[in-house]
């Protein structure tokens, strides 16, 4: 919302529930690519059944979980 206000993105309470979900999981079955978890070869279906990877890379793009305009401005 902050990025672009003018087109805020649709992202549900309940995707973001998932998306929490999955990175918990991702970092128990760990694989050297986060891609991975949906490829044909290494497809892990407890991540790929839960959400797809273009969703899961849009709400890694825009999940934000600070406001910037409660930060101060840092002094140089």
């Amino acid at each position: 919302m902050q990025t672009k206000p003018e087109k805020p993105s649709t992202i549900s309470t309940t995707n973001v529930e998932k998306f929490i979900g999955i990175c918990l999981y991702m970092s128990l079955v760990r694989l050297n690519y986060v891609r991975n978890y949906w490829s044909s070869h290494f497809r892990v279906n407890q991540v790929a059944d839960t959400m797809t990877l273009n969703h899961f890379e849009e709400i890694k793009q825009f999940l934000h979980v600070s406001d910037n305009s409660l930060l101060k401005e840092v002094i140089r």
